[in-house]
């Protein structure tokens, strides 16, 4: 019969499972944030998607029922509305939490885009296609921010990444 000795016997040391629960601390600490910034990113650039479908959807209710269609923008409730000009039709969504709608102006008009109103606004769309050219900015708590554009010649908006310090 073989005796055995401690180092025989399976199983971990107190001490190793102190190292180990460290080290996962570590790591955790390190990657959750980042993890984070991530999942905002994401919900920002969803909800600039969001934004740029709402006015592709107005052109083409607008051409398809041959009625002027209507996208408001709520500041105040973060909240973005599609409306037949009747306002028959009519459909919101809310923005995310932690994106807020920090502007949303014509793209000419830069006394508005200066001092942008608490007001909601509304863009219209004509059922010949045209719209008006405007530009609406979100930005996330994290400071980032996407503009989503609709340029009277294009018929379908882009979004673009705003630089830092481009407020």
């Amino acid at each position: 019969m073989a005796l055995t000795s401690d180092r025989d016997r399976a199983g971990f040391t107190l001490l190793e499972v102190l190292v180990v629960l460290v080290l996962v601390s570590v790591i955790t600490a390190v990657v959750a944030p980042a993890l984070g910034t991530g999942a905002q990113t994401l919900r920002l650039q969803s909800a600039a998607r969001h934004v740029a479908a709402t006015l592709r959807l107005a052109r083409a209710k607008a051409i398809r029922q041959q009625e002027v269609y209507l996208v408001s923008f709520d500041r105040e409730r973060g909240q973005v509305t599609l409306a037949s000009g009747d306002l028959e039709d009519q459909r919101s969504f809310d923005l995310p939490r932690d994106v807020r709608l920090e502007r949303a102006v014509l793209s000419n008009d830069t006394a508005r885009a200066e001092l942008p109103s608490p007001d909601p606004v509304t863009f219209f769309f004509s059922p010949n296609g045209a719209a008006q050219s405007l530009e609406v900015r979100l930005v996330n708590a994290r400071g980032r921010s996407l503009r989503v554009v609709q340029d009277s010649f294009r018929r379908s908006p882009r979004i673009e990444s705003v630089p830092p310090g481009d407020q």
